[in-house]
């Protein structure tokens, strides 16, 4: 397993993602974006927007649901997803001095388990997402006192 490919492959994705989308009409804007696109850096970033609004512990299981699903569609098998996990020694210390254990890790073999019994079983994976992704607020309600 080369994680390092897995890793270009994501990023490879995305950016073919994002080019399908961004088509500014500025001949000028377009140049740079491909100037940029062909030094490796990608417009829109991928970090740099978040939610207006959102909560740290609904994003950690969104995140695991995520990671679990591309684990499944680039085949990685259970035991080279425990491995790959315990390669991330930063996101383990601070998981372990903030929650007592090494909660990403434990979110994403969680969720990769329950899609592989989706997938044995032929049922749709359910989010444990209250409300389920979609349904919730997208941004604090506003005060009517102006």
């Amino acid at each position: 397993m080369d994680a390092f490919g897995i890793h270009r492959d994501l990023v490879a994705d995305y950016q073919r993602y994002t080019e399908g989308f961004v088509d500014p009409s500025d001949a000028r804007i377009r140049e740079r974006l491909q100037q940029q696109s062909a030094a490796g850096r990608q417009w829109p970033h991928p970090w740099l927007s978040q939610p207006a609004s959102f909560d740290p512990a609904r994003r950690e299981v969104i995140r695991a649901e995520l990671d679990a699903a591309f684990f499944h569609l680039y085949g990685i098998e259970r035991d080279d997803v425990d491995y790959i996990m315990e390669t991330f020694p930063i996101v383990k210390c601070k998981d372990e001095a903030a929650h007592g254990e090494y909660c990403t890790k434990r979110l994403i073999l969680e969720n990769y388990d329950q899609l592989q019994r989706c997938i044995d079983t032929g049922t749709a994976f359910v989010s444990t997402l209250t409300p389920p992704p979609g349904a919730g607020p997208r941004h604090p309600e506003r005060s009517t006192d102006v």
